[in-house]
């Protein structure tokens, strides 16, 4: 049977023929606008779009710290970038409700998928580090019941089908081939199951609620299962010199971006115990490996190269790595 992995250009070719089938024949999708030279335009149904002025993790006053534009090419609509007076968590206003969002990706949107983010994949030894880090945080090394938010292309499910009794996965967007074990939201996983790990790697800074879904991840849990989870970290020195201009801020595709007092309130205000937060660089690239990653033969000179090794070496660590374990629910 064929693996249901897709290389980038499958995942490019699906997302283009679901694009095309999905797009109304007149201007009366909500989702799309009649424009000039008779072309039709994505637009952000503001009537399900939500303000947040608020703190989604606290709910603690705001300010507005940048208006930044969303990584829809083709639009020019803007949300604020407001930052939390009380625990620093960086977050998009207004926020698109979650039913919303979660029909832009089915839609595969632009607002919220790019041609570069299709093309992403992890190298075997990513996958083989974030594999040994999750087995390693087991009690036990099998019979344990997997479940991983945001399934993307499969690579690391993939892995775990091998090595799980039970091996669920949660992927909203329509863009592979579904394996029976796959579903589009958390609330259709089966009721009777509960999980020892839980993976949600670049996940929570897409939902409208991030808070809600470790909620519900915590009811999925089995007493003492391990969570495993990673998204922007907005105490990075890349991200308070660039604020707006920080490279994760990518609205609607990114929603929030987490500090540490954040990051400790939402997780415990959710039934989860923080075991480890470290700073991380995307993907969870080693240091060798993004050190090797440079073409010098492309830097204009020592002054370049300097520059782009300080970014590897300070700047880049723009994500949060967390494990976390449930709480005693009793």
């Amino acid at each position: 049977m064929r693996s249901w992995i897709w290389t980038a250009d499958e995942k490019n070719a699906r997302r283009a023929s679901i694009y095309e089938s999905q797009r109304p024949a007149s201007g009366l999708n909500d989702h799309y606008l009649a424009a000039e030279q008779g072309h039709l335009f994505e637009v952000l149904d503001k009537k399900r779009l939500s303000e947040a002025t608020r703190c989604p993790i606290c709910t603690g006053v705001s300010k507005l710290i940048d208006t930044v534009n969303t990584i829809n090419p083709n639009s020019k609509e803007v949300l604020d970038l407001r930052e939390c007076r009380n625990c620093r968590h960086w977050w998009h206003d207004p926020l698109p409700r979650q039913e919303y969002l979660s029909s832009l990706y089915e839609n595969a949107s632009a607002f919220v998928v790019t041609k570069e983010s299709l093309e992403i994949s992890q190298t075997t030894g990513e996958l083989e580090r974030m594999a040994t880090a999750i087995l390693s945080s087991l009690h036990r090394g099998e019979g344990f019941n997997y479940l991983e938010i945001g399934v993307g292309s499969g690579q690391l499910f993939s892995i775990f089908k091998e090595r799980a009794e039970l091996c669920y996965g949660v992927e909203p967007g329509n863009w592979h081939e579904m394996d029976k074990n796959i579903v589009k939201d958390v609330d259709h996983l089966p009721k009777d199951i509960r999980f020892d790990v839980i993976v949600a790697y670049d996940v929570l800074e897409h939902l409208s609620s991030p808070v809600e879904m470790l909620k519900k991840l915590r009811k999925l849990a089995n007493h003492g299962a391990v969570i495993h989870c990673s998204f922007p970290n907005r105490d990075s020195l890349h991200a308070g010199l660039r604020r707006g201009k920080w490279s994760m801020i990518r609205p609607v595709g990114h929603l929030h971006y987490f500090s540490s007092k954040s990051v400790r309130r939402m997780f415990e205000g959710s039934g989860w115990i923080l075991l480890d937060r470290r700073t991380v660089r995307p993907r969870n690239v080693s240091l060798k490996d993004a050190v090797r990653s440079l073409d010098l033969r492309t830097m204009d000179g020592p002054v370049m190269t300097m520059n782009l090794l300080l970014y590897r070496l300070l700047l880049s660590r723009d994500q949060w790595g967390i494990k976390g374990i449930a709480m005693n629910s009793d």
